[in-house]
């Protein structure tokens, strides 16, 4: 969730600009606005710097409560850090600030959306410095637990190296992508608009899903150099996985060690194409897991592979895309009919209803395709990639894997063992931070336990295969209804535009004949 939260300060932006009258909610002029929201974001970076050295005093081997608190306030200065953003967007005048250092009429029309979250960026790196003191404290503190427990003892990383595997790893893994979509994007605007090889109602939507699907197909090289990551070695583990990579014909490119200076348990897959797929499997994982838990591991990613869920995802939000045009191209015509709103107004009450409404709805989605490849790979370690039930000594071996994944990561397994004896405030604010953490795959032991109860129900194991794939069905159904209706009312406002031209020449030539009013070319605009 924490990469996500890097789309809405751009999204502020997206709103901001499309609000007519911003210009009249400015109570103080641009310096001083920069100025309160800058000593701001540095108050909450202080405080945040604090409290993890009040946290770091107050914990010890056997008093370890005081981190979770830590890691809760730190959620919520998260949140206070886009709250004040937002704030000095509206209200602060950080908007024309901004405007009047980059919008100096340079063809990326995104570049003032990334020069206006330069603040928010830092902010976060500030946080991640600040909690610098603890993590380290807590890492001192486990290497006693290590030592009694036989596990190797690691130092922890230098200042430099923590702060940039978090920068790395916490803004540019979901930065780079969103900067490369955006110029492509403003690329190819510009030379549709010089070319005029696609009419002015609809050249947003088309420049756009290019410009995604040409950076989701090749991003990987990118976060691939993004992520501190080199192949993984060669040993007895490597050559597991590269069986199993060959058997289920995945055409992963390569099997990539991520380096997290043993910090985190996870993997992950990037790649739509065959010649652009990588596994990530981090450093922590391969020191700590069995060979059978790490191939339960690949096999859950090569389950994302297997069933196309990058691909579906990224169909999905173009779905999501194409509605959200759809119900600005409808809401055109609804002004006439409210009294107290115009149409620029709906239009962004459109777009951020529909960007909202697609987050909730992707939760569910991934939450979906989680499960998927857990019953994936439950299946792969017993060779029973059917329609049937897993055996339940693949879906132990998966569970535990799972379990050790939480453990690695400090993960609870659930709301309940964050809510337990605590207060009615309390147990509402920790469940709101597990399922913000946990929306887009699922607490753990709900995974697990969805496994189990596939494992001893074949017919549980064959409904779930079939909602999944009418989940699909629907997708496609859905996308190639919408983009159907697109383009047949692309092409009514291109035609519409074609005549509106031909009576302004008319007009023009003959001075005669009716014009063309403003109020129409408007609506043609829009």
């Amino acid at each position: 969730m924490a990469r996500l939260q890097l789309i809405f300060p751009l999204l502020f932006w997206a709103i901001w600009r499309g609000t007519s009258d911003h210009a009249d909610w400015q109570p103080v002029g641009p310096g001083i606005g920069l100025a309160i929201y800058l000593g701001g974001l540095a108050a909450l970076v202080s405080v945040v710097f604090y409290a993890a050295r009040l946290t770091m005093r107050r914990t010890s081997y056997d008093r370890p409560a005081a981190v979770p608190r830590f890691h809760r306030a730190l959620f919520f200065a998260r949140w206070m850090i886009l709250l004040l953003h937002a704030f000095a967007l509206w209200s602060l005048s950080y908007g024309e600030a901004v405007l009047r250092v980059a919008d100096g009429g340079s063809h990326l029309e995104s570049l003032p959306a990334f020069i206006s979250i330069i603040p928010v960026l830092l902010a976060w790196t500030g946080l991640i410095w600040a909690q610098y003191p603890l993590d380290r404290a807590v890492r001192e503190q486990n290497a006693l637990w290590a030592v009694e427990m036989g596990e190797p003892v690691r130092l922890p990383p230098t200042l430099l190296a923590y702060v940039a595997h978090g920068v790395r790893s916490q803004v540019l893994f979901t930065l780079t992508p969103l900067v490369a979509i955006a110029f492509v994007r403003d690329g190819l605007a510009y030379g549709a608009d010089r070319s005029g090889w696609v009419s002015p109602a609809n050249v947003d939507l088309v420049v756009t899903v290019i410009s995604v699907a040409v950076v989701f197909s090749l991003s990987p090289e990118l976060l691939r150099r993004v992520l501190p990551t080199e192949p993984l070695a060669p040993s007895a583990v490597r050559d597991r996985l590269e069986v199993l990579s060959r058997r289920l014909k995945l055409g992963v490119r390569e099997i990539l060690l991520w380096h997290t200076h043993h910090a985190m348990g996870n993997a992950a897959v990037m790649g739509v194409l065959p010649g652009v797929r990588y596994v990530l499997i981090s450093d922590l994982l391969l020191e700590t897991m069995t060979p059978d838990q790490l191939e339960a591991v690949f096999a859950h990613e090569a389950g994302h592979v297997k069933h196309r869920h990058i691909p579906w995802y990224i169909f999905y939000w173009l779905l999501i895309t194409v509605l959200i045009w759809l119900a600005s191209s409808f809401a055109t015509g609804w002004p006439a009919a409210l009294r107290y709103a115009d149409g620029e107004t709906i239009d962004v009450v459109v777009n951020i209803v529909g960007i909202l409404a697609g987050f909730v709805l992707f939760g569910l989605l991934s939450r979906g395709f989680e499960r998927q490849a857990d019953l994936f790979a439950a299946r792969q370690l017993t060779h029973t990639a059917t329609a049937d039930a897993p055996a339940r000594d693949g879906t132990q071996i998966f569970n535990s894997a799972l379990g050790l994944v939480a453990r690695l990561n400090n993960l609870p397994l659930d709301h309940r063992s964050l809510t337990a004896g605590r207060p009615l405030m309390g147990r509402i604010m920790c469940r709101i931070m597990h399922h913000a953490a946990t929306w887009l795959h699922g607490s753990i032991r709900s995974r697990m336990n969805h496994l189990t109860k596939l494992a001893n129900d074949p017919d549980e194991a064959r409904w779930f295969d079939t909602v999944m794939l009418s989940v699909r069905w629907a997708l496609a159904v859905a996308l190639a209804v919408s983009l159907s209706a697109a383009i047949y009312l692309s092409r009514q406002g291109k035609q519409e535009l074609n005549l509106n031209g031909g009576v302004q020449r008319q007009s023009i030539d003959a001075h005669r004949g009716p014009r063309v009013s403003a109020g129409f070319a408007e609506n043609l605009g829009q």
